[in-house]
């Protein structure tokens, strides 16, 4: 999908490959490569083709790269453009993580099955597309702290969360263990549950002393 919609948007701008490719700063084969579908690149290569060498802006660029990461994954895409009114600003609470479970740490945020946090005091907030967000679901974001989950989440990625959906076995989630949090991959066994992490050097958790925070929904890649 990412080869022909690059194709599609260098004819558009009137641009060649060579001059696409100039801008990158990458061989000219190399696009020729990418659009022809014998080479896919990355995320970070890609937006930087659709930014750097065709022109889109951020905002265009990060919508391309959406549907692509759907379409990868075999969700439906829709690539008309979406006016900035269809997006809701998603509050971003801070950093779970995704080693062993550690307290949270902070005063201002409150965990009663789902965080509570006056939106105005977020760290920050992240956009998302309303059609996204299942209708009156309390949908917030966290940071992804620790390297257990390498493999699916990486350090710093975007995790949107939906206390509101519902938990199924080998979903991921936020979990609250004690007085600590954690993101693991959840597995309901016979009178406990088993929280898988992604990274085979760290040890699954298991457990009968546990609360479900909110279900992982979405997985915004840093890089």
């Amino acid at each position: 999908m990412i080869n022909e919609t690059i194709r599609q948007l260098r004819r558009k701008a009137g641009l060649t490959q060579e001059e696409v490719a100039h801008r990158v700063g990458t061989p000219r084969a190399y696009i020729s490569q990418i659009e022809n579908g014998f080479r896919s690149p990355s995320e970070r290569m890609a937006e930087n083709i659709l930014i750097r060498g065709i022109g889109l802006s951020d905002t265009e660029a990060q919508r391309v790269i959406r549907q692509w990461k759907l379409h990868k994954v075999g969700l439906p895409t829709e690539l008309e453009p979406i006016a900035d009114t269809q997006f809701t600003p998603i509050p971003l609470l801070g950093c779970i993580p995704c080693g062993q479970p550690k307290d949270l740490g902070s005063p201002s945020l409150r965990w009663d099955g789902y965080p509570l946090r006056v939106y105005e005091k977020a760290d920050s907030y992240v956009s998302l597309p309303y059609a996204s967000i299942p209708k009156g679901h309390r949908v917030f974001a966290v940071q992804a702290d620790g390297l257990s989950m390498i493999g699916e989440v990486l350090p710093d990625d975007i995790i949107i969360c939906d206390p509101d959906e519902k938990v199924s076995n080998g979903d991921m989630v936020i979990v609250k263990l004690d007085d600590g949090f954690t993101l693991k991959r959840i597995h309901f066994k016979d009178g406990y549950v088993r929280l898988e992490p992604a990274n085979s050097g760290f040890k699954p958790i298991e457990t009968s002393r546990i609360e479900i925070v909110a279900r992982v929904i979405y997985v915004i890649k840093k890089y």
